[in-house]
This record gives structure tokens, sequence and C-alpha cells, in this order.
């Protein structure tokens, strides 16, 4: 499957317009899917126009405040483990994978 950061993708768990989810583990680890992959690409990227990637960085920079808050140890917030762009303008970030979540 697909590679982000040191994460590769296992399954696909919902895709909806701009975005999808994967369950995912770590290249090399022992194979449980333990993080999830939330992937999001503005319309502009997904219809091949010029974008400015906007929306591509409040996304990541949303993930990156969820980052901070983790690590700053507040509860009921799940840590991100790994925040990148994808080959096709897109962006992603790497969560701990749970059954039940919003």
């Amino acid at each position: 499957m697909a590679g982000f950061g040191r994460f590769e993708t296992v399954r696909s768990l919902h895709r909806s317009g701009l975005s999808a989810i994967y369950t995912a583990n770590e290249v090399g680890g022992d194979g449980e899917e333990r993080f999830a992959v939330k992937i999001f690409q503005s319309a502009g990227a997904v219809l091949g126009e010029q974008h400015d990637g906007a929306e591509e960085e409040r996304f990541l920079e949303a993930a990156q405040v969820q980052q901070k808050v983790a690590a700053a140890g507040a509860q009921h917030w799940a840590a991100i483990r790994d925040v990148g762009t994808t080959e096709d303008g897109g962006a992603f970030y790497v969560t701990d994978y749970y059954r039940r979540s919003l």
C-alpha cells in the first residue's frame, strides 16, 4: 500500500470527497494496524488546477496544533505521530488508531 513518512497504509476506512482515512502500521513493524493516516487534498489539486496550497497548509497547521496539545499532556487528544505532504499536492497526518473516535 501507500507510504506516508515512516508508515504504510493497510486498509481503507473512509473516503469522502477530498479526504481519506486508512489504517496503517510502521514500515518494517509487526504488521499491527496501530495507526490511522488521515489524508486531505483540496478541490484544486484533485481537479489538477493551479492552487496555492492554502487549504492543505491549514490542514497541516491544525494537525500541528493537535500534536503540540497532545505532547503537552492534554487528555482525550490523540497523539500526532507524523505530518507531511503527498507527492500529488495533498497533506496527511498520522495518529494512533482508535476504533471509535471522532
